[in-house]
């Protein structure tokens, strides 16, 4: 089985050895509490008032320092991330075993999906394939066919993890125990359907407690605005393709805490059977990769916009991360009122590094007094780059 691996895993490492050096000459924690006190003894010589110090100092200093207790500068690893393979070779294998299967898949466009699985080193390892055919009225389940899964070995090659098929409900499960589950790090999966010769995108996961990570939701968060999620549904029906539109800035955004070496955690309200071309859509666009957890499974509609549902579930698998996985988020980004109570709900989120964009509902309340942007993400950038924010370390023995 031959591949062509993508460039842009190779572009994500430049760029954080650029970042690295720019940022070399911050060195401790330590030392940058001497800045501190340097310029503030200069300001205040020089008869600056407070405000303005704290305006233009102090305040930037507050983030970056509640991010650098989290953990000392150090040299940018890659442990967190991912090599995408970009193509896929047929192993090989029978057609369709029902004829009913062979049906449905010329009358009705593939939305099989293969989910994310999020582990700690060691633990045995659970993957879920969905074979689904339409969505919302009609849907077809693939029924009793065989699915293969594949993982990228890193030479430009895949190996064969095992072989199921799927139940009548369409999904299919594999299990790796023992000697058979994969090491640390993250690694590219394909679930493979033989009969039709389809194949669907997913990641392991397998991380250490105390993982940094910045976690954003997507549609009107880091595209044009939510109505995008809606015409790649409308588009995919037809023979024509549609590329959401990325909100200005969103992606340097991703970008900049990639290369500080954070990892990034996409949380959406799109159903399952979008996971595939959401992948595609991240990677081809340059955003750093991550887990993408999506609502729901099978073909149902997205939930109700300003639902409670989409609040819980959101904060749900927030919280999930961070007490199955001891992972500590220190950013998150939205750009509706539901993120804004989701990230709020969330044990561990802090308000103040909490920010949403393009929302004219989201208040801050009192007891959670997150920030708002406006337009695009730009001007938040450039605050960013201006803290001097250094290249973390990860626990990724």
């Amino acid at each position: 089985m031959s591949v062509e691996a993508a460039d842009e895993p190779t572009r994500h490492v430049k760029r954080r050895e650029v970042a690295g050096s720019a940022l070399s000459q911050l060195g401790s924690p330590v030392a940058m509490l001497d800045s501190l006190l340097s310029c503030m003894i200069h300001v205040l010589s020089n008869g600056l008032e407070i405000p303005v110090l704290a305006r233009h100092f102090l305040i930037p200093s507050a983030f970056v320092a509640s991010l650098i207790w989290i953990s000392p500068p150090a040299a940018a690893s890659d442990c967190w991330t991912a090599e995408y393979e970009t193509r896929f070779s047929d192993p090989g294998g029978p057609t369709f075993y029902w004829r009913r299967n062979k049906l449905a898949s010329a009358a009705l466009n593939p939305y099989h999906y293969l989910v994310d699985e999020c582990v700690a080193p060691g633990d045995d390892q659970r993957f879920f394939v969905h074979g689904l055919y339409g969505r919302g009225a009609p849907t077809y389940e693939l029924y009793k066919e065989q699915s293969q899964l594949h993982v990228a070995t890193g030479d430009s090659t895949w190996k064969e993890l095992g072989i199921s098929r799927t139940t009548k409900g369409g999904a299919a499960s594999f299990y790796l125990t023992g000697e058979e589950i994969l090491g640390p790090g993250a690694h590219h999966l394909k679930a493979f359907i033989p009969g039709d010769n389809t194949d669907a995108n997913g990641f392991l996961w397998s991380w250490n407690p105390g993982m940094k990570a910045i976690v954003t939701d997507i549609d009107g968060t880091l595209t044009k605005d939510d109505l995008q999620q809606y015409l790649d549904i409308i588009y995919d029906i037809g023979p024509l393709d549609y590329v959401p539109e990325p909100k200005p800035g969103a992606v340097e955004l991703m970008q900049f805490w990639g290369s500080r070496n954070f990892a990034v955690v996409y949380i959406t309200a799109r159903p399952s059977y979008l996971k595939d071309v959401t992948i595609q859509w991240l990677h081809d666009l340059g955003f750093p990769l991550g887990p993408v957890i999506c609502y729901g499974a099978s073909g149902g509609v997205l939930p109700p916009i300003g639902s409670n549902e989409t609040i819980r579930y959101k904060s749900k698998r927030i919280d999930d991360f961070e007490e199955r996985l001891g992972t500590r988020f220190v950013v998150a980004y939205g750009n509706s009122d539901t993120d804004r109570d989701a990230f709020c709900q969330a044990a561990e989120v802090e308000p103040e590094r909490i920010f949403m964009i393009d929302c004219a509902t989201c208040a801050p309340p009192a007891d959670c007094p997150h920030k708002l942007v406006e337009d695009n993400w730009h001007g938040h950038l450039a605050d960013l780059e201006g803290y001097g924010i250094p290249v973390i370390s990860q626990p990724c023995d």
